[in-house]
This record gives C-alpha cells, structure tokens and sequence, in this order.
C-alpha cells in the first residue's frame, strides 16, 4: 500500500459507519451520481459538521445545481485546447500547506495578462475543476482560504465580467449555496481601481457571511501575514513555500491524475 493510500485510509477509518450509512442512502438515490468517491463524501460531511441529514441534502442540492448549469459543468478535458488556453491564462493554486485550524489554502490570479485571453465561462469552469479536486486530497479540511491576487485584471477583463453577469452570478450563487467548501477567508491583495469594479459588480451577489469573510490589503502582504504565516505562503506573498509559477505547475501536474474523474460527467451530475 502506498503512503498516501494509507493516509487516505487513516482518515477514511475514522468516519467509516458515518460514511457507509451515507454510501447506502446514496445507492437508494437513482437520481444522484453512484460513482462517489469516499474522500468526496466525507467533505460533504465535514462541511455539514458530521450532520448526516445536512450532508444528504446539500449533495442534493450540488448535483441538481450543476445539471441545471451544465455548461460550466461539463466539457472538462483540462487537455482540450479551450481548457489549456484558461490554464495558461489564470492560475487557480492550491498551496501545500494547511494553516493549524486545517484550513486550505487557494490562490487566484492571471499569469497572462492579455485580456483577449479571458474567457469568463472557461475560467469559472477551471475554478469549478480545481476546487472539485480539493475533495481528493488525503487530509482533512475544516475551512477554506482564498486569495485573490488583482495585480494584472485591467479594465478589459472587468468589462468582460461585466458583459458575463449571468455566469458570474452562477459562480456567485454555487460557490455560496451548493459547493461542498466553508470559505472562511477572502484575502485580496495587489488591490487595484479595477478590483473595487469587481467589488461592486459581485456585492449586490454576496450574503452577509460571504461579506465578512473578505479581507483587503492595499499596501503590500503583512496585513495578510496576521491571517496567513508567512511559512504557509508563496515567495511572491513573502512567503517561503515556494514561487507560486512552480507550484502551480505541480498542482496541475497532479489534476493530470484525476483527468478522467474529472471529466466524467457521471461523477458528478445527473441526466
């Protein structure tokens, strides 16, 4: 057995008769995925705080709110050319490192800054992919930190937000609603003109908790760093676990793993 079937199993162990009670209801379920994943399952669990009737019902509310929104939802060869184009445009990045509380770590921001690169409905989909991919890793997450970094969006990338409302109020509303995720942190950093568009145009989307959780750091990382340690953090945040370009280039190595599961629409909605 590898190491990390092992740790996958350590952790599986401790929630198995919680998660085979869930497994037997889902197989009672013809309208629901049957192809789930164990460390899937036990994210909905986790998020649920181990509330296996709140877990039924939020992967419920998941599968239906991707069938409904298919068009992000499907079509996921991260090797197709329309995929590949998002990828090497905006860097979704997992970090290596859990903060004490178990907290994950996320960061978001353009590598090519060529507004004609950006494709609101490709880029919404690669963020679906990746977080889709958090629920793989062998180690348990309690939360969820994102960092949005606004060094390079222009007016260009904002008005092509603006002109894709309807998408963005997808991503809005799943990311709040149906995703198996507890964001607990929104840090933005390299804060801009443009990033207070942004701002604008995603408020009248956000719920109050949503809203608290956002943080803004205007002048330079430290103001993060009361948040985040710096050992947790990338070379361009003052961090020391890495530059963000090689870490993201591991990231999507390992997706590479997973492509098959990820493009499997059967894992994940329903007809």
């Amino acid at each position: 057995m590898t190491e990390k079937k092992k740790q996958i199993e350590n952790l599986l162990d401790e929630y198995r008769e919680l998660l085979k009670k869930f497994e037997k209801w889902i197989s009672l379920q013809t309208h629901l995925p049957q192809n789930n994943e164990p460390l899937v399952l036990l994210r909905y669990l986790c998020v649920c705080d181990y509330d296996l009737e709140k877990a039924k019902e939020l992967l419920e509310i998941n599968v239906k709110f991707r069938t409904k929104n298919s068009y992000v939802f499907t079509d996921r060869d991260m090797n197709s050319p329309e995929l590949q184009k998002v990828i090497n445009t905006v860097q979704v990045c997992p970090l290596p490192k859990l903060t004490k509380e178990h907290f994950h770590i996320t960061v978001f921001r353009l590598i090519n800054t060529n507004s004609t690169n950006f494709n609101v409905n490709e880029t919404i989909k690669w963020i679906f992919m990746v977080l889709d991919t958090l629920h793989m890793k062998p180690v348990k997450i309690n939360g969820d930190i994102c960092i949005f970094d606004a060094k390079d969006f222009s007016l260009w990338h904002f008005f092509k937000l603006a002109s894709n409302v309807s998408t963005v109020r997808i991503f809005m509303r799943y990311v709040q609603e149906a995703i198996a995720l507890r964001i607990v942190q929104n840090h933005f950093v390299n804060c801009s003109p443009v990033l207070t568009k942004i701002i604008a145009l995603i408020r009248p989307l956000m719920s109050k908790e949503l809203s608290e959780t956002m943080h803004f750091h205007t002048t330079g990382f430290e103001s993060m760093h009361e948040f985040i340690p710096k050992e947790l953090l990338p070379t361009e945040y003052n961090g020391t676990v890495g530059e963000l370009n090689e870490l993201y280039k591991q990231s999507v190595s390992e997706m590479q793993d997973l492509r098959d599961y990820i493009n499997n629409d059967d894992n994940f909605i329903c007809e």
